[in-house]
């Protein structure tokens, strides 16, 4: 019964949001005169993103108990659920992203991002003080952040907002960080989950940022002192990055020795 229910819960929570979406794209397409024939790819790209979003979490339904006791949950919390709107805003925030060049769409689009980025520091907290720290959470909170910080580093050097050595770095944190947590959690089984420390969160909060600030090149105009206090701006965060990469690929070993101690164990 409460596998079933945290299914349903899961793709009722999905369907809202995929619903939320597209009403989004409709409004601002309305308010910034976009036609829509033109962006027919935004719906079924949509879709099928929140399909994978919605299959992948059901298949990951024995994770959503508390982390605590193992109580299963019967339905997505609220912590949850804020993670789960930030991996579904992806496809609009690259959306509005892209047509940046051509509508008045940075006010929009800065207030959006930071409204997906603000979720990040409220589903912790909220998880924290009311005692529904999750087993999925820590997954989901992790993917909610690479998605939304993967289609946005795609987007930002589209329109070469960002150097090109700050996407590769960017894109090979969050790629090698995907890659870790897909091998741990097949060696594993799930049984050991996504570790957040200091020097990750700080990489992923300097990263967002820098993108948001990044977005203020679309404006207008802009001052001079702009660009060279962006590029300082650019080496300190990837300077973070590049330490919190370091520290992921030792964790990554140190934990894949663990998963690999816990197997022998199992056996014997």
């Amino acid at each position: 019964m409460g596998k079933g229910s945290i299914v349903r819960s899961v793709w009722l929570i999905t369907m809202i949001l995929l619903g939320a979406q597209i009403g989004l794209f409709i409004i601002m397409s309305l308010v910034l005169g976009v036609p829509m024939n033109t962006n027919l790819w935004f719906a079924p790209v949509a879709v099928a993103f929140h399909l994978i979003m919605g299959g992948a979490l059901s298949v990951l339904r024995d994770l959503f108990r508390l982390a605590d006791t193992g109580t299963p949950l019967t339905r997505v919390n609220v912590p949850n659920v804020l993670s789960m709107i930030r991996i579904s805003s992806a496809p609009i925030i690259l959306w509005m992203i892209l047509i940046a060049d051509e509508y008045v769409v940075v006010p929009y689009l800065v207030s959006l991002t930071a409204l997906v980025f603000l979720t990040d520091l409220l589903d912790g907290q909220i998880s924290r003080r009311t005692g529904q720290v999750t087993t999925i959470g820590k997954y989901l909170d992790s993917s909610s952040d690479y998605a939304i910080l993967f289609v946005t580093t795609i987007a930002l050097r589209t329109h070469l907002l960002i150097h090109l050595w700050v996407f590769v770095l960017v894109l090979v944190r969050l790629g090698f960080q995907v890659v870790a947590q897909v091998t741990i959690f097949a060696v594993q089984r799930g049984t050991i989950a996504p570790q957040s420390s200091r020097p990750g969160k700080a990489s992923v909060f300097g990263v967002m940022v820098l993108y948001a600030v990044a977005l203020l090149q679309l404006l207008q105009s802009i001052p001079a002192w702009f660009a060279p206090a962006f590029l300082v701006l650019e080496i300190v965060v990837c300077a973070v990055v590049v330490i919190s990469l370091g520290e992921k690929v030792y964790l990554f070993v140190v934990d894949l020795s663990r998963a690999g101690r816990n197997r022998s164990a199992q056996t014997d």
